[in-house]
């Protein structure tokens, strides 16, 4: 643990499980400066305690994207602004609703089956070029990384190609076909079958993937390096759209209607779900972080919108 935060913790082997985490997580957002422990937490039904509250306990699936928390900003170079409410159990942040979750793609815990989509309502394209929406899908495919600690730059748009290459007549032997035949190589292309009929953009899904592909052009062991990150990703995950046609991926439990949320000092968007309080006001539950291609470098913070205090229950 971060000695900036160790020294912030005062040990009490008589306080409760959650009092323990949450003094871990108001620690770590006052050592750091930043909101990214937010990130960390799991929204599940089994648990008593708030939802900004990481339940430290539970084994991580897919947790906080696997990827570190300095890869995007955001949230510009903001740092959190909290405030503990009159009860333990609530937290003020300062930030803004950036968007709301429009289309659900298909589920990875069921079999990336394409009766679990939740098709997309609207056709606006904030990417202008069906080149770059293009670009938008593969890179949220592996949230635009190309391991969990390494910034992608490279070019993983032959994840799109893996449709075709499937039905590719590749000589035996060689790097490519050993590929193809590999489990990883498969569950991409259900994956990609599950979503085809999918919207981002106005357009469905099969028509962003390669129509014809030259096998000699495809690296092997790149494609296979995207193939790797989709897999990491997409654990527990699923494609969404957004009101304003953005595409990303979001945990599974998200939902219609879920708002993406920029939070002064977290370096990703976080999806949150209204919640009423017993005096009618609104509270938001933390559903998880998301990766929203178009927001991810700070985009959203000049559209204008005027930070408030979120009220995270």
């Amino acid at each position: 643990m971060d000695e900036s935060i160790a020294a912030l913790i005062k040990p009490d082997y008589t306080d409760s499980v959650e009092n323990v985490y949450r003094s871990f997580a108001l620690a770590a957002i006052s050592a750091t400066g930043s909101l990214d422990v937010v990130r960390h937490c799991v929204l599940s039904d089994d648990l008593d305690s708030p939802s900004w509250i990481p339940a430290l306990s539970l084994e991580p699936t897919g947790d906080a994207f696997t990827l570190r928390d300095d890869t995007f900003t955001t949230s510009g170079i903001t740092s959190a602004s909290i405030d503990i409410m009159s009860t333990s159990h609530l937290l003020s942040c300062k930030g803004f609703i950036a968007d709301r979750i429009d289309g659900l793609g298909c589920m990875w815990s069921k079999g990336w089956d394409s009766g679990t989509v939740l098709q997309t309502q609207n056709t606006l394209d904030p990417y202008g070029t069906f080149e770059a929406a293009q670009e938008a899908i593969w890179k949220s495919l592996v949230a635009c990384h190309a391991r969990p600690t390494e910034y992608l730059d490279a070019d993983y748009g032959s994840l799109l190609a893996t449709p075709a290459l499937a039905k590719a007549d590749l000589p035996e032997q060689t790097p490519l076909k050993d590929l193809i035949v590999s489990f990883i190589f498969e569950w991409c292309v259900q994956y990609l079958a599950g979503d085809a009929e999918f919207k981002i953009a106005g357009r469905p899904l099969r028509d962003y993937c390669w129509k014809e592909v030259v096998p000699e052009q495809i690296d092997a062991v790149h494609l296979r390096d995207a193939l790797m990150q989709r897999d990491r990703i997409n654990l527990s995950r699923r494609l969404i759209t957004t009101d304003m046609g953005y595409v990303g991926m979001a945990p599974e439990k998200v939902e219609r209607g879920d708002v993406v949320a920029v939070l002064f000092g977290c370096s990703m968007p976080m999806v949150l779900r209204q919640s009423m309080g017993e005096s009618g006001d609104v509270r938001w539950k933390v559903v998880g972080d998301c990766y929203l291609h178009g927001i991810m470098d700070g985009e959203s913070m000049g559209w204008g919108r005027i930070a408030e205090g979120l009220v995270l229950c």
